[in-house]
């Protein structure tokens, strides 16, 4: 992920803007609050996608194949499943420090949902 800070002319905000050089994401879903993180792991690749909202934050994850191109079929060998697995662990590790960063930890995330 490349972070530009977009410093302007004199006397306007600093405008902070994220920008993503993965092809795996949808240009359409790129917004300035979101963010992501790839996995390489033998010939599979996992994309933890996060988008930060108002009210409730969106956590997506994509398992695709990393010599393929993105428009094309996404398969990888099944010998690489050993591979994948050990991808989406590391991928549920970042989805828990995202989501204890983003909410906060398990019992502010607890009293929130209560009241």
């Amino acid at each position: 992920m490349k972070n530009g800070i977009d410093k302007g002319h004199a006397g306007v905000e600093q405008v902070v803007v994220a920008t993503m050089g993965l092809g795996y994401l949808i240009r359409s879903e790129m917004k300035p609050h979101a963010w992501a993180d790839k996995i390489d792991q033998g010939s599979v690749r996992v994309v933890f996608y996060v988008e930060k909202q108002p009210v409730r934050n969106k956590y997506r994850v994509l398992v695709a194949n990393r010599g393929a191109r993105p428009e094309e079929r996404q398969w990888f060998n099944a010998d690489d499943i050993p591979n994948a697995i050990k991808a989406l662990q590391e991928a549920q590790k970042i989805h828990k420090k995202a989501k204890r960063h983003l909410e906060g930890g398990i019992i502010r995330r607890m009293i929130r949902f209560l009241f």
